[in-house]
């Protein structure tokens, strides 16, 4: 099984290495927590049996610097995973309002009479399918950085004996940026990108059908950050039958922020 970190790296847009949560960093820190924890377990051990057998010291007073510790690096831990999520979470929330701002002026230049047969002339085909990509991107950007977050937080109740992760998806993750509106049962539907995926519902509501799946196509063949560059055939086939599915919804099931509903 290929490593997180590694998939990390290998799915995100390069031109935005720099926007993604920094999971080497965080597993460095989980590292030393995990490793402290280690040493200092040996150490007061050690130290416990030495004070036993001279004076009968009870076990639980030695445990008491053990546990301070372990509670003080977890904490650390944890604001820096907080960090990352604020991080993340504000260049998602920009970058979400700058594409619906530029979805909203490609669409209203679109020749109204064509309908869903074609296109202005022009550059408009080449922007709609530069906006189609971006939308896919940035679907992909909430999925990656949700999952590394959760990943490292898990990782430390594991390793730690922590109980993080369900307040630290409840009452953070979900209070985000990162999350769509409403209260969704699972982590797919909690963060499934609605901003970005609404942007590539209005664009694909101004097109035909075949000039959809041309351009459906183009973003699963366009390399990092679709979420379908370095699958194999078949988890490839498995993943575009499932984001085809859940971006075939009506766009009239979601305005972008600033247009009427219908």
């Amino acid at each position: 099984m290929v490593a997180w970190e590694t998939q990390l790296e290998e799915r995100s847009v390069p031109a935005w290495r720099d926007k993604y949560v920094k999971y080497a960093m965080l597993k460095r820190k989980l590292d030393q927590v995990t490793n402290s924890k280690k040493k200092d377990k040996e150490e007061t051990m050690s130290l416990m049996a030495k004070a036993l057998s001279e004076e009968d010291v009870e076990k639980s007073h030695m445990e008491e610097p053990l546990v301070e510790n372990v509670e003080q690096l977890v904490e650390e831990l944890m604001g820096e995973v907080h960090s990352e999520l604020r991080r993340v979470a504000a260049w998602y929330q920009d970058a979400a309002t700058a594409l619906e701002s530029r979805v909203r002026q490609a669409t209203s230049r679109l020749d109204t009479n064509a309908g869903a047969v074609g296109l202005q002339p022009g550059g408009t085909t080449e922007e709609l399918q530069k906006l189609h990509l971006e939308s896919a991107r940035l679907t992909e950007y909430v999925l990656l950085n949700v999952e590394a977050l959760r990943k490292i937080v898990k990782k430390m109740d594991k390793t730690c004996g922590t109980k993080e992760q369900k307040g630290f998806v409840e009452k953070h993750l979900k209070q985000s940026a990162l999350a769509s509106p409403g209260n969704h049962d699972t982590i797919a539907l909690a963060f499934n990108g609605e901003r970005a995926r609404r942007c590539r519902q209005a664009i694909e509501a101004c097109l035909s059908t075949e000039r959809i799946q041309e351009l459906r196509s183009k973003a699963m063949s366009e390399g990092p950050g679709t979420g379908l560059s370095i699958k194999s055939f078949r988890r490839k086939r498995a993943l575009a039958c499932a984001i085809l599915a859940a971006i075939s919804v009506p766009c009239s099931a979601g305005a972008l922020p600033g247009e009427p509903r219908a």
